[in-house]
């Protein structure tokens, strides 16, 4: 799902800077709101939340859970 939301999110950038510089047809606000969209699905997509785990220590009863 993070590499659908990057791939969108780069889609959303690309489609909001073509707008913005008028090669597609379309408001600017448009293409504002498409350029700010695309720049949170790539936050999304890049954030690596996984990585950080508690490190476990001697007596740890998550795996008893």
């Amino acid at each position: 799902m993070k590499t659908l939301a990057l791939l969108a999110g780069l889609v959303f950038i690309a489609l909001g800077i073509a707008g913005f510089a008028g090669l597609i047809a379309m408001a600017q606000m448009h293409a504002i709101v498409l350029l700010a969209s695309g720049a949170l699905f790539a936050i999304y997509g890049l954030s690596r939340r996984r990585d950080i785990v508690a490190p476990r220590g001697p007596g740890d009863m998550r795996d008893f859970v």
